[in-house]
């Protein structure tokens, strides 16, 4: 439940085909999903349900079945700048203009994380397909100074991505992101130097931390 104070509601309407009653009270579950095997990770809309939870607000669902669905979010709206309570506010590193390659299979994930990094100082190139995203490579070879890739998507794993883009350039530095870890993942990392691992869902603090760690790491 929501604590008293004033919040922003933001409406979000479609006319679809809406949700099963039997699907409502999971679709905030990460892995969740009703997409075929490989079309989807199911964890969209529990990104965006931890996001809003962290800003101390709530996300809320009504659907009908031929009809459509209303996704309604509520955000707490800051009342006055309190200066004599200053917050310590979580140092987000920035970059320094270097370029990353970006896969995931869900297009959200792509879309904010795009956002997110080219607002921090990178320039990015970005794509919910591996097998697009080798041919991007492919044309920015010498440009790319990292690739973040998610571990499950269609075509190929995100193993099987790091092996391709290494096969045409060795130096290549890699980051990692998993939303469930087997036991032969360890191993993995190991034979094929991926830099860092990084849990999913995302937290961009922590994702930026290992960019940086990651390139300086190259640069020394």
């Amino acid at each position: 439940a929501l604590k008293y104070g004033r919040y922003l509601e933001l409406s979000v309407r479609d006319t679809g085909q809406g949700i099963p009653p039997k699907n409502i009270a999971r679709i905030f579950e990460p892995y969740f999903t009703t997409k075929e095997k490989g079309e989807g990770s199911g964890l969209g809309l529990a990104v965006v349900h931890g996001i809003v939870k962290d800003h101390g607000g709530e996300i809320n669902v009504y659907s009908e079945v031929g009809k459509g669905t209303i996704f309604r979010v509520y955000l707490p709206v800051m009342e006055k700048q309190v200066e004599d309570e200053k917050a310590e506010e979580e140092v987000v590193l920035r970059g320094k203009g270097e370029t990353i390659l970006f896969v995931d299979d869900e297009e959200m994930i792509v879309a904010v994380n795009k956002q997110l990094l080219e607002m921090l100082g990178y320039k990015v190139f970005a794509s919910t397909d591996p097998l697009l995203a080798i041919e991007i490579f492919k044309e920015n070879i010498e440009a790319i100074d990292l690739v973040i890739t998610d571990k499950t998507m269609p075509h190929m794993t995100g193993f099987d991505f790091i092996k391709e883009t290494r096969s045409l350039r060795a130096d290549l530095p890699v980051i990692l992101c998993s939303g469930f870890q087997e036991k032969e993942d360890m191993e993995k990392l190991a034979d094929l130097r991926i830099g860092q691992l990084i849990t999913k869902p995302v937290k961009m603090n922590a994702l930026a931390e290992a960019i940086r760690e990651v390139l300086e790491k190259r640069i020394n």
